[in-house]
């Protein structure tokens, strides 16, 4: 007899352990499949919002491009001209034949409320001393900003750049820094935003 009770004994904690275990399979996938749901979810209402946004402000001047536009006017990401905090730069060219500088951002606030801010004030900053804002890309998860293409680099490598055929005199260097202060002054005081 102690052997049907010992096999009694197992068939019970299979039995026990099958009705515990059972709803444990199931549960599991469930809350797996619902935060990854969740996740998602958050993510898509953000891009949502910036999607509302860029439709809704009809003061942006700037252009809206695809992915895809973007890949084509920079041949594939062909030219890099430099790397920021933000993200990478690039050269590329529109079908008009203009030369532009396309900013690729890296991953952004959660929100996209970076991104948001930047068309939304960058947008609307016409002056000859400020660099254009021309486009702007924002499709799902990527998103860029197109500028004019300045052509001798930035600002301060063109001023500090020691390997030029043509140093900069001091005349230069000042006629320079008066023009940065007016688009400062700009931005400060005549700015619209």
């Amino acid at each position: 007899m102690g052997e049907n009770h010992y096999l009694q004994f197992i068939a019970d904690i299979i039995v026990i352990d099958t009705i515990i275990g059972a709803p444990r399979i199931i549960i599991c996938p469930l809350i797996v499949w619902f935060l990854i749901y969740k996740f998602r979810r958050r993510r898509l209402s953000s891009f949502e919002g910036v999607e509302s946004f860029l439709q809704s402000d009809n003061k942006l001047a700037p252009i809206r491009y695809s992915y895809s536009d973007l890949k084509k006017m920079t041949h594939n990401f062909e030219d890099k001209l430099g790397q920021g905090g933000f993200g990478s730069v690039y050269k590329g060219k529109l079908r008009s034949g203009y030369l532009v500088a396309v900013k690729l951002l890296g991953k952004s606030a959660a929100n996209g409320q970076d991104f948001i801010n930047e068309i939304g004030t960058i947008g609307r900053i016409h002056h000859v001393n400020v660099v254009q804002l021309v486009g702007y890309c924002a499709e799902k998860s990527k998103r860029a900003l197109i500028f004019d293409f300045m052509p001798n680099g930035s600002l301060d490598k063109y001023v500090f750049n020691r390997e030029k055929a043509y140093p900069l005199d001091w005349g230069m260097k000042f006629k320079i820094a008066v023009e940065v202060a007016r688009g400062i002054k700009y931005l400060h005081h005549g700015c619209d935003i």
